[in-house]
């Protein structure tokens, strides 16, 4: 077993992760619907200088860019049969950068998640989901990574399948979750339900924590609920998004200044976080603000919420303590109705609100509570959320306002930062809905539905 994190970790109070790959990719020139990791072969140069650039800034941790680098986000480029191939080369770009630092730095090997909802709600069955992870973590560990890295999940059980297949390599594992969902992940899980869940794994991460997310602010608060229901002697990870996205002059541009994201990691750090980096939008000049703000720096009292939105900003109403965080499946809290009732394979437009004219298919019967369907002519702003009730044959319809950014589960360089009045409550459930940012609107049953 690789012990490079273990004697970081012993000779060192706090390290440093890096930043954002994949807003990184793209102002290297990568462009909007291309593959990442196709770069490890193409670009390998390119590569090498992100990683280099982040070493540079102080980070003791860097992840491979192999984000999608399962056979099923693969695919989506047509690419699965490249798993070893991609995977493997990622990992070697990585090791020069940190072979060249002159001082000890892990390569991580990053692992996301597949994009396919698992069963009950989707089509991955659970033993598909661990042959996709292990063959990805094998190539990881073919090429020479220290640690495997499970990122920017969303569901117990992808967790856990993920967990499964980095285990085969023998190398030591760590997780962190998305909670991007008003204090939940998009699958419902809140930070308490990820530290008993992680620690109760019969593969135990070394480490796990927080990534991405809706900005710092959200991060940290994620943090201190992580803490509470984790082991005194668990290793946390914060990895925050620098702050909130937004489209200025046709480019994804995030607000966190390095003075906010300097903020953010000792904030972090008093919330009990041992491993600390950035995530999307994240660049050197951000790590270095942040390496800054921790040399020699002694965690304070743990925050509270009032000192989080003093200090990075105002939180999502229902990740407060006391916010209408979930629905209430007895019926004894109503959740509002927001859109209108569709009839199976109709094609509605909504003529009034705020965007109309936008349309909505039903291209498919949804499996196991599944809805798919599709945007038309929304260059990547509002969109159309579908409930689809198989067994009544109708659904509803939701107009969702989306702040885009760097895009984790589809594969068009945006993903759904931000979705309002995008989840409901009917007929004794929650549905959520996803944008998958290819035209495609996923709209998952949960029996944890948050509600905005």
């Amino acid at each position: 077993m690789n012990d490079t994190l273990h004697r970081l970790l012993e000779n060192k109070l706090c390290l440093i992760a890096d930043g954002g790959m994949g807003t990184s990719l793209f102002a290297a020139g990568l462009e909007t619907g291309g593959s990442p990791e196709l770069w490890n072969v193409e670009h390998p140069d390119r590569v090498q200088a992100i990683h280099a650039g982040f070493i540079e800034a102080g980070a003791d941790i860097i992840l491979t860019n192999t984000f999608g680098g399962t056979r099923y986000r693969l695919k989506l480029h047509q690419m699965d049969d490249r798993v070893d191939e991609l995977n493997q080369a990622a990992t070697r770009v990585a090791h020069a950068a940190a072979d060249a630092a002159g001082r000890p730095v892990v390569v991580a090997g990053d692992m996301g998640p597949t994009g396919e909802l698992f069963e009950p709600l989707g089509i991955l069955t659970r033993a598909l989901g661990i042959d996709a992870f292990t063959e990805q973590a094998r190539a990881l560990a073919a090429g020479g990574a220290d640690i495997l890295w499970i990122e920017t999940m969303s569901s117990c059980e992808e967790v856990e399948a993920a967990a499964l297949g980095a285990a085969a390599t023998g190398l030591p594992v760590v997780c962190t979750l998305t909670f991007d969902t008003a204090g939940r992940t998009m699958m419902g899980m809140t930070p308490e339900d990820a530290a008993v869940f992680c620690q109760g794994l019969d593969v135990s991460p070394v480490a796990f924590g927080a990534n991405c997310g809706n900005g710092p602010a959200e991060l940290v608060n994620a943090m201190t609920r992580l803490a509470a229901a984790a082991r005194a002697d668990a290793v946390l990870i914060a990895k925050s998004n620098c702050g909130i996205p937004d489209f200025i002059d046709g480019q994804v541009c995030y607000d966190g200044t390095p003075e906010i994201m300097a903020v953010y990691a000792r904030m972090a750090r008093d919330a009990g976080a041992r491993i600390i980096g950035g995530c999307c939008g994240s660049t050197p000049e951000h790590l270095r603000a942040m390496v800054s703000a921790l040399a020699g720096y002694t965690p304070q009292a743990m925050p509270d919420i009032a000192a989080i939105e003093a200090r990075l900003g105002p939180l999502a109403a229902a990740a407060k303590p006391g916010g209408v965080a979930a629905a209430d499946l007895d019926g004894s809290r109503e959740a509002p109705r927001v859109g209108l009732h569709l009839a199976a394979g109709s094609r509605p437009r909504i003529a009034d609100g705020p965007f109309p004219g936008v349309y909505i298919d039903a291209l498919e019967q949804p499996r196991h509570g599944v809805g798919v369907g599709r945007r038309e002519g929304l260059g990547g702003r509002p969109v159309v959320g579908l409930e689809y009730d198989q067994a009544a044959g109708h659904g509803l319809a939701v107009l969702a306002e989306i702040r885009p950014g760097e895009f984790h589960r589809g594969g068009m360089g945006l993903k759904v930062f931000e979705v309002r009045l995008a989840v409901l409550h009917a007929q004794g459930q929650a549905v959520g809905f996803v944008d998958t940012g290819n035209g495609e609107i996923h709209a998952a049953f949960s029996k944890q539905g948050v509600i905005y």
